[in-house]
């Protein structure tokens, strides 16, 4: 099937919802949902709902190769329908009848995507001798989405193809805008003041409603030198702000922690709805902690708690100490049942090295980038305002950490972030 681009957009949408989302339910229901039996609202699709429960979400395919050809072949990579959601994975072939090296050159790749609304990933491989009657297969693993589909493998097999069945065409998307006419709505160099408590014009070192993630079993709490003894969480070093995670005695509710994580968020500072958001920052991460730069939505309490989801986790990284680099969304199904999707990509970024992250938001899109290169995309659900936050954790999604001695940190040297809208 080929599908123009204002096709592919309309297969995409018809799986969000109709309604703006607050706190990822439509504004027309509860906050909080009423009980057992809460219907579902109309026009609204959950961003994983088409991935069926067996998780085979492929066609299967077999490419037929003539047995006398020897040159380049594609095998097309065809899901079942397009998915509201972008996957992530890895292939590489495996030798069957034909070698590799012999009768065809081995292939590999990290990272290869299918962009939501689209269908088909095409590899192209090359056969150095004719294959006969010979086989070999592409094996697609899916590592890297959460949930995650099942794996798959297309089988490359010499012999006539006497019932050919052609891939769908690729889908070309409209690419992210980043900056391109948009105006400079807020930057800053962190150079602002960093304070625990809600202070206009200054950045914030905790959350609204508190400073240690409890629900995650992180190992310290969000310290702060103004009201925490012998932390250093938000020094200046070479004239660039510096987040630091490092090991310290801090207490919080009367519970002692060896850790002070560190945290700054923009709720005093700026929030916004839509645009182009960019940071500029390089990470030197310890085993144990998990640098991040991500949004909360700008509505601080709902009846004294968190009103959480919605989250958009731009990037991570240390999640379960795999230093790839992942990005995550948490939102509220019209059910009342929180829900995320998740992607982790093949590159690392802790590697001492300033690089740009950067999310172009737009009423229909979230678009991931990583040194101006879009690196991943989803449909956006979420149309409230939100505000920054940029930290180092330590523990809880990831283990805890080991060999730590006296001169243990962890950081994330932060020099510009900026909003373009």
């Amino acid at each position: 099937m080929t599908m123009t681009r204002n096709e592919a957009l309309a297969t995409i949408l018809a799986g969000l919802p109709a309604l703006f989302m607050r706190g990822g339910v439509p504004q027309s229901a509860p906050a909080s949902p009423p009980g057992p039996g809460r219907p579902t609202s109309a026009g609204w699709r959950d961003p994983l709902a088409n991935t069926p429960p067996d998780g085979q979400v492929y066609e299967r395919r077999t490419v037929y190769v003539p047995p006398d050809y020897v040159g380049r072949v594609t095998a097309p990579v065809v899901l079942k329908k397009p998915l509201n959601r972008q996957l992530v994975f890895d292939l590489a072939t495996r030798d069957g009848s034909a070698r590799a090296g012999q009768e065809y050159e081995a292939y590999e790749e990290r990272g290869a995507a299918i962009l939501p609304g689209a269908q088909v990933k095409l590899i192209e491989l090359n056969i150095l001798r004719p294959l006969g009657d010979k086989t070999f297969t592409l094996v697609v693993g899916w590592p890297y989405n959460h949930p995650p589909p099942a794996g798959h493998h297309v089988m490359i097999k010499g012999g006539k193809d006497l019932n050919p069945h052609p891939a769908p065409a690729p889908v070309a998307f409209p690419p992210a805008k980043a900056r391109a006419g948009r105006r400079l709505a807020w930057s800053s160099d962190f150079r602002e003041p960093v304070v625990p408590t809600a202070e206009p014009g200054k950045w914030r070192s905790r959350f609204p409603w508190h400073r240690w993630q409890e629900s995650n079993g992180e190992l310290g709490p969000n310290a702060d030198p103004l009201t925490d003894d012998g932390v250093e969480t938000h020094p200046i070093r070479n004239g660039l702000r510096v987040l630091r995670a490092h090991r310290a005695k801090v207490l919080e509710k009367g519970r002692p922690f060896d850790y002070a994580a560190a945290l700054m968020q923009s709720s005093d500072l700026f929030t916004g709805r839509y645009g182009y958001i960019e940071l500029e920052a390089k990470i030197d991460r310890r085993q144990g902690t998990i640098p991040a730069f991500w949004m909360l939505q700008d509505e601080r309490t709902l009846n004294g708690a968190p009103n959480w989801p919605p989250e958009v986790d731009i990037f991570e990284v240390g999640l379960g100490d795999d230093p790839r680099l992942a990005s995550t969304i948490h939102y509220v199904r019209p059910d009342g049942v929180k829900a995320h999707e998740g992607t982790r990509f093949a590159r690392t970024v802790d590697d001492g090295v300033f690089h740009r992250y950067g999310l172009d938001w737009t009423p229909e899109w979230l678009i991931t980038l990583l040194d101006g290169k879009e690196i991943h995309r989803r449909p956006n659900i979420f149309h409230v305002p939100m505000y920054l936050i940029v930290n180092v954790a330590v523990g809880g999604l990831a283990p805890a950490p080991r060999n730590v001695d006296a001169g243990w940190e962890s950081t994330m040297t932060l020099k510009r972030v900026e909003w373009w809208r």
